[in-house]
């Protein structure tokens, strides 16, 4: 089971695409799998689990940075991702 947290579902989730979902809950749950806060993801494992091309991929990579939900370190050949959640904090 992947532990997404609920911040994730009642303040981020309204505000994101269809596509920003997506791409955001393969880094969560990479980041979880891992249990790391920085994941090395191919592009190839974005476009296979979403659907979506490469280049619209990196659109949304771009707009989830933008609305600071992900950092991306950009080093070739394949990125780090680590998304601005805590997957680790206790809610209560």
């Amino acid at each position: 089971m992947i532990n997404i947290p609920n911040i994730f579902f009642d303040k981020v989730m309204p505000n994101l695409s269809h596509e920003e979902i997506k791409v955001m809950m393969i880094v969560l749950a990479e980041e979880d799998i891992k249990k790391s806060r920085y994941v090395k993801i191919p592009n190839s494992l974005f476009t296979k689990k979403t659907g979506l091309s490469s280049s619209v991929v990196e659109e949304i990579v771009k707009s989830l940075e933008e609305k600071k939900l992900l950092y991306v370190m950009r080093i070739k050949p394949v990125y780090g991702y680590s998304s601005t959640l805590d997957l680790y904090v206790k809610e209560g």
